[in-house]
């Protein structure tokens, strides 16, 4: 068996057969599992106030201990070969500077979600509902390291896992993903000019490719990882004028780190027309 990575050592979904794994974007994890559906439960409706990092407490995630199955080894060494093979990658990961997690510059809380469906429609909301003018990019960040949940699959160096989500949003010369935040430069020409950007329509499941892999027998650690694929239309307002965009992309997500419930382990496969 061979997962083939493209871009970031952090990312790739996986197209899942019974014997062989063929990934060429990012990789997420299983809400297929009957373990997990059984262990976790409904939305909460609670949000969050404003948070500082003297106030976020670290959360123990909803983790297993697989079987060794032969299915089970046998991907676990395909994603341990998979990330060693991106040794540069792990460099420059782990040379980011990243923020304090942090909720403030006007961005808000998520909902306490049990369900992918839910937090990952949370999720992207919060992301892509931006005024640019009163909302900044480097509390974007701050928010993102809020709101992630680490990366647990076979193989991922544990000094990586709680960058992802940044990475996968914010660096996309690292990632080579695509990423719907635009760069700083347009950031600040957005702001001066007024734009805002609003989400509709917004739907999420569970990707078809990753739940193949779940059924072949394989399970990951954290009992809520999973990859939805998430559409919608994106509404880009200036000067009065808003214009529609259908958009997608796939959210990995899992055991938030900051509070409980799930978080967003990566971004990827943007697309937007």
């Amino acid at each position: 068996m061979m997962i083939r990575r493209k871009g970031l050592l952090l990312a790739s979904i996986a197209l899942v057969a019974v014997i062989a794994v063929s990934a060429g974007t990012w990789l997420a994890g299983s809400s297929g599992s009957n373990a997990s559906k059984q262990s976790l439960s409904n939305t909460s409706k609670k949000s969050f106030p404003k948070t500082t990092a003297t106030s976020l407490v670290a959360v123990v995630p909803a983790t297993t201990i697989p079987p060794l199955t032969s299915v089970q080894m046998q991907y676990d060494q395909a994603f341990q070969n998979s990330f060693s093979a991106n040794s540069q990658q792990n460099a420059q990961v782990l040379a980011l500077n990243l923020p304090t997690p942090a909720i403030g510059g006007g961005w808000v809380g998520l909902p306490i979600s049990q369900t992918p469906e839910s937090w990952s429609i949370a999720f992207v909301s919060g992301l892509l509902n931006i005024n640019f003018s009163n909302q900044s990019r480097v509390a974007l960040g701050s928010w993102l390291e809020a709101e992630e949940a680490p990366e647990d699959l076979p193989g991922i160096p544990a000094e990586l896992q709680n960058r992802t989500l940044y990475v996968s949003l914010l660096e996309p010369g690292i990632s080579q993903q695509s990423s719907p935040i635009p760069s700083v430069a347009d950031w600040n020409s957005n702001a001066s000019n007024g734009v805002v950007w609003s989400v509709n329509g917004l739907k999420a499941s569970v990707d078809p490719q990753w739940q193949k892999m779940i059924d072949a027998g394989w399970q990951p650690r954290d009992l809520r990882m999973t990859t939805e694929d998430v559409s919608g239309f994106l509404g880009v307002t200036q000067n009065g004028v808003t214009t529609e965009h259908m958009f997608s992309m796939t959210l990995v997500v899992g055991s938030a780190h900051w509070h409980n419930g799930y978080g967003s382990v990566l971004v990827g496969n943007w697309s937007e027309s």
